[in-house]
């Protein structure tokens, strides 16, 4: 089995590209510094493992076969890969978070397309009489087609999470 090498160099350059793609990361969610240590938002995946980018860089070159893992290879695993999975998990997480304090601590979100749950949120103004927006609003606004919207706004309907003032109008449930 092919184990690619890596150089001292390339772990240091790598690891400087890392370190400031967190912090501007960091600085965009607006995090405190103590949630870039272990145990918090380092440990993303489900087995509580830290996000490993020499891991899928070695493994991506040993698919193709190159004997050396590079920089570019460790930079392409980060921006590529690894990053937005992070950002992906951190907007899941405050999504689940702001349900749970908009709708108690049962809610599950899990069962709606998040898209679709997000742009509801972001296009519902929740001024007192207005009637919400369409379905082709929120279908535009989540990047999904518009039976896909429509079948997460049902479940939402049915969840108790939103309700229809008009039919062809969503607003979420206050």
């Amino acid at each position: 089995m092919l184990t690619p090498k890596i150089t001292k160099k390339s772990i240091d350059s790598g690891t400087k590209h890392i370190l400031s793609r967190l912090e501007d990361m960091q600085e965009s969610f607006g995090f405190e510094e103590s949630v870039l240590a272990r145990g918090n938002l380092l440990d993303a995946n489900d087995l509580g493992r830290p996000l490993s980018t020499l891991k899928l860089a070695r493994s991506t070159a040993r698919a193709y076969w190159n004997e050396k893992v590079t920089v570019k290879d460790l930079k392409y695993a980060w921006d590529r890969i690894l990053e937005p999975a992070l950002k992906e998990f951190i907007e899941l997480t405050e999504l689940k978070e702001g349900a749970e304090k908009d709708w108690g601590k049962g809610s599950r979100i899990d069962k709606f397309n998040t898209k679709v749950l997000k742009s509801v949120k972001k296009l519902d103004t929740g001024k007192r009489g207005s009637l919400g927006p369409t379905l082709k609003e929120i279908a535009e606004e989540a990047g999904v087609e518009r039976h896909v919207a429509a079948e997460t706004l049902a479940r939402m309907k049915d969840s108790g999470v939103l309700y229809e003032p008009r039919p062809g109008h969503y607003r979420l449930v206050e």
